[in-house]
């Protein structure tokens, strides 16, 4: 008899774990990333998560600030967020016109995102920043150089495709120097005296 009350009160409890709700999804975690345009607009990209790391569908709204190391704001757009803003629990984003400035004037940039789920004290309300490369957020102006660089990574822009040419042989007869032709694709404009 003891022993049926054991397994009686153990189904119970069993029974009792299973029918326990589940915990409401949350916002806990999110990844991001930017694009600047030619027109100074922005191309937000956002993934948002909860607590099990699950894309979540989050109602409310979300302001994306990019900022120069110094904490200078170059701008900054702020949009609501609905229900029908999103497919298959991914944010659906476009270009938002947001001021930004040709060219930021920095190496690297900061990325602040802050998501709100409402107004409410107790509603989530959740921010994160992180550093890219200016490059990787302003595309357009990391296109345009590296064509006459040859995809060296020089952004001088004192050379040309005359100046590049002849320093391709100068490591060929042995006279020339890896760092020499460096010095000479950064705009020394002496790149015959180098290589005598």
């Amino acid at each position: 008899m003891p022993r049926l009350r054991l397994l009686l009160i153990a189904a119970l409890g069993v029974a009792a774990c299973k029918s326990k709700p589940a915990e409401p999804s949350k916002l806990k975690k999110m990844d991001f990333k930017v694009t600047v345009d030619e027109r100074g607009r922005m191309l937000p990209e956002l993934e948002l998560y909860d607590q099990k790391h699950v894309p979540v569908v989050v109602i409310g709204s979300f302001t994306m600030t990019i900022s120069r190391p110094d904490n200078t704001v170059l701008c900054s757009m702020t949009r609501t967020v609905a229900k029908q803003d999103y497919s298959a629990k991914r944010l659906k984003t476009d270009w938002h016109d947001a001021s930004c400035p040709a060219d930021p004037a920095a190496e690297e940039l900061r990325i602040t995102l802050e998501v709100k789920t409402g107004d409410k004290p107790d509603d989530v309300k959740l921010a994160r920043d992180k550093t890219a490369p200016a490059k990787f957020v302003y595309r357009h102006l990391a296109a345009k150089p590296a064509a006459p660089a040859n995809g060296s990574g020089s952004s001088a822009g004192s050379g040309d495709a005359k100046m590049v040419t002849p320093e391709k042989p100068a490591p060929e007869d042995g006279s020339g120097s890896g760092s020499g032709s460096g010095s000479a694709a950064t705009g020394s404009g002496s790149a015959g005296s180098l290589n005598k």
